[in-house]
Protein backbone atom coordinates (compact mmCIF):
# COMPACT_ATOMS: atom_id res chain seq x y z
CA UNK A 1 0.00 0.00 0.00
CA UNK A 2 1.25 3.49 -0.88
CA UNK A 3 2.29 5.83 1.91
CA UNK A 4 0.67 9.20 2.57
CA UNK A 5 3.36 11.07 0.65
CA UNK A 6 2.92 8.94 -2.48
CA UNK A 7 -0.87 9.32 -2.33
CA UNK A 8 -0.53 13.11 -2.12
CA UNK A 9 2.01 13.24 -4.96
CA UNK A 10 -0.37 11.22 -7.15
CA UNK A 11 -3.22 13.56 -6.23
CA UNK A 12 -1.10 16.60 -7.15
CA UNK A 13 -0.30 15.00 -10.52
CA UNK A 14 -4.01 14.44 -11.18
CA UNK A 15 -4.83 18.02 -10.21
CA UNK A 16 -2.27 19.45 -12.64
CA UNK A 17 -3.38 17.09 -15.42
CA UNK A 18 -7.06 18.00 -14.91
CA UNK A 19 -6.84 21.76 -14.27
CA UNK A 20 -3.65 22.74 -16.11
CA UNK A 21 -2.90 20.24 -18.90
CA UNK A 22 -0.90 22.98 -20.64
CA UNK A 23 1.54 23.27 -17.70
CA UNK A 24 5.24 23.01 -18.45
CA UNK A 25 6.06 21.93 -14.90
CA UNK A 26 4.72 21.84 -11.36
CA UNK A 27 6.49 22.06 -8.01
CA UNK A 28 5.04 20.45 -4.92
CA UNK A 29 6.18 22.15 -1.71
CA UNK A 30 5.24 22.28 1.96
CA UNK A 31 4.84 19.25 4.20
CA UNK A 32 4.64 16.83 1.27
CA UNK A 33 8.00 17.94 -0.12
CA UNK A 34 9.54 18.01 3.36
CA UNK A 35 8.39 14.48 4.13
CA UNK A 36 6.13 15.59 7.01
CA UNK A 37 2.76 15.07 5.28
CA UNK A 38 -0.13 13.54 7.18
CA UNK A 39 -3.45 12.21 5.96
CA UNK A 40 -5.11 15.64 6.31
CA UNK A 41 -2.24 17.69 4.83
CA UNK A 42 -3.00 20.20 2.11
CA UNK A 43 -1.13 20.47 -1.18
CA UNK A 44 1.17 23.45 -1.72
CA UNK A 45 1.65 23.64 -5.47
CA UNK A 46 3.27 26.02 -7.98
CA UNK A 47 2.39 25.52 -11.64
CA UNK A 48 4.48 26.86 -14.54
CA UNK A 49 2.23 27.88 -17.45
CA UNK A 50 2.89 29.12 -20.98
CA UNK A 51 3.56 32.84 -21.39
CA UNK A 52 0.59 35.18 -21.46
CA UNK A 53 -1.56 33.51 -18.80
CA UNK A 54 -0.63 35.82 -15.94
CA UNK A 55 0.37 35.13 -12.34
CA UNK A 56 -2.38 34.03 -9.98
CA UNK A 57 -2.65 32.60 -6.47
CA UNK A 58 -5.62 30.49 -5.47
CA UNK A 59 -7.01 28.33 -2.70
CA UNK A 60 -9.26 25.48 -3.74
CA UNK A 61 -10.37 21.95 -2.94
CA UNK A 62 -9.48 19.01 -5.17
CA UNK A 63 -10.72 15.51 -4.44
CA UNK A 64 -11.71 16.76 -0.97
CA UNK A 65 -8.24 18.14 -0.13
CA UNK A 66 -7.24 21.76 0.39
CA UNK A 67 -4.84 23.17 -2.18
CA UNK A 68 -2.77 26.36 -1.96
CA UNK A 69 -1.78 27.09 -5.52
CA UNK A 70 0.29 29.54 -7.48
CA UNK A 71 0.29 29.81 -11.27
CA UNK A 72 2.96 31.74 -13.12
CA UNK A 73 3.93 32.20 -16.78
CA UNK A 74 7.31 30.86 -17.96
CA UNK A 75 9.15 34.24 -18.23
CA UNK A 76 8.44 35.00 -14.55
CA UNK A 77 9.59 31.61 -13.30
CA UNK A 78 12.58 31.33 -11.02
CA UNK A 79 13.81 27.93 -9.93
CA UNK A 80 15.23 29.01 -6.58
CA UNK A 81 15.41 31.93 -4.22
CA UNK A 82 12.71 34.16 -2.82
CA UNK A 83 9.78 35.39 -4.86
CA UNK A 84 10.50 38.69 -6.61
CA UNK A 85 7.19 40.00 -5.21
CA UNK A 86 6.15 40.35 -1.58
CA UNK A 87 3.34 38.05 -0.40
CA UNK A 88 -0.23 39.25 -0.84
CA UNK A 89 -1.41 41.68 1.83
CA UNK A 90 -2.47 39.92 5.00
CA UNK A 91 -0.54 36.73 4.24
CA UNK A 92 2.52 35.41 5.99
CA UNK A 93 5.04 33.95 3.55
CA UNK A 94 6.31 31.56 6.22
CA UNK A 95 2.89 30.20 7.26
CA UNK A 96 0.71 30.88 4.17
CA UNK A 97 -2.21 31.76 6.39
CA UNK A 98 -3.96 35.06 6.93
CA UNK A 99 -1.74 37.21 9.14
Amino acid sequence: MAGVREVLIDQARRLVAELHPEASAAVLAGSVAAGRARTGSDLDLAVLLPDGQGTHRETLRHEGRGVEGSRTPAPGWTSCGPSPRPPAAGWSSSRRRPG
